[in-house]
């Protein structure tokens, strides 16, 4: 699984960041394309949430 990164300190540095890790934004799209991410991906997430109900909410009076 994939550990969050550190928010970077300026956009030089978070350009930098990009450029040298061009390969891996790739591979971790290609692996998006064939559902191979994991616990991670967003269709578990969307499932996940779907299988709960949806919060109630207070009713509002006037």
């Amino acid at each position: 699984m994939a550990t969050k990164h550190q928010p970077f300190k300026s956009e030089s540095q978070e350009a930098d960041w990009w450029e040298k890790n061009q390969n891996l934004i790739a591979d971790r799209f290609e692996q998006a394309a064939s559902a191979k991410l994991g616990k991670g991906t967003v269709a578990q997430l969307a499932r996940e949430r779907a299988a709960k109900p949806a919060p109630r909410q207070p009713s509002q009076s006037a």
